[in-house]
């Protein structure tokens, strides 16, 4: 192929695989990341150059703090992941606490800022359970492995994402491939919640100073 016809093909599926990683539907699980809370401090920045390293999530889905007890078994406590009016609600914000129960997510870029309430006293963790983007291409050599059916729909989905730039329409049936292929993934990574983690375990949460209530 010429040399501009692969940088355009690269440069489609970068930006088609960056599009996929916006819909929950197409990332095949999630991911469970331990950070450690320093006693002491509120806010944190979580990303590729933050406080905490990890690919800045799409989506925040549940928060736990987590104390080590006997026997390696450790206690997760959970925490509500709040949004900009609850926090912004929260009058005192230095409020300190053993157990925080708070957790306020502002997903700026590159890095996401994260404050906790209230601002732990002892040494603990903080498990983030989290939506991350699908692996990209730095390369035209890089190889990526990804979970079964989602090369089939890479392929087809690409060409429908090329055919334009070369004033074609794509074959009835390269369509349906790509529609049905993509289809399939979704619908393999659809996932039924019943509770969400914070009505889940409202009797067993312990009390704090100032929890923001309602949604």
């Amino acid at each position: 192929f010429p040399s501009h016809d692969m940088a355009a093909a690269y440069l489609s599926l970068r930006l088609m695989l960056e599009a996929w990683s916006t819909s929950n539907l197409l990332i095949p699980a999630t991911t469970t990341t331990l950070f450690p809370l320093t006693p002491g401090k509120k806010d944190y920045t979580l990303g590729p150059t933050g406080d905490w390293v990890i690919e800045r999530p799409m989506e925040l889905q549940y928060a736990f703090v987590r104390f080590p007890s006997g026997n390696n078994q450790p206690i997760d406590y959970p925490m509500q992941i709040a949004n900009d009016k609850q926090y912004a609600s929260v009058p005192v914000k230095n409020v300190t606490s053993n157990i925080p129960t708070i957790l306020y997510y502002n997903a700026t870029f590159p890095n996401a800022e994260i404050a906790i309430y209230p601002v732990p006293t002892a040494s603990s963790g903080v498990v983030l359970w989290s939506t991350q983007p699908l692996e990209n291409f730095d390369n035209l050599d890089q190889v990526i492995e990804f979970p079964r059916g989602y090369t089939r729909a890479i392929i087809y989905n690409l060409c429908l994402e090329l055919a334009p730039q070369y004033n074609k329409d794509p074959a009835e049936g390269i369509v349906l491939i790509a529609n049905n292929s993509l289809a399939n993934i979704k619908r393999r990574n659809t996932t039924i919640r019943y509770l969400r983690a914070e009505s889940m375990y409202t009797q067993q949460r312990p009390t704090g100073n100032g929890i923001v209530t309602g949604k």
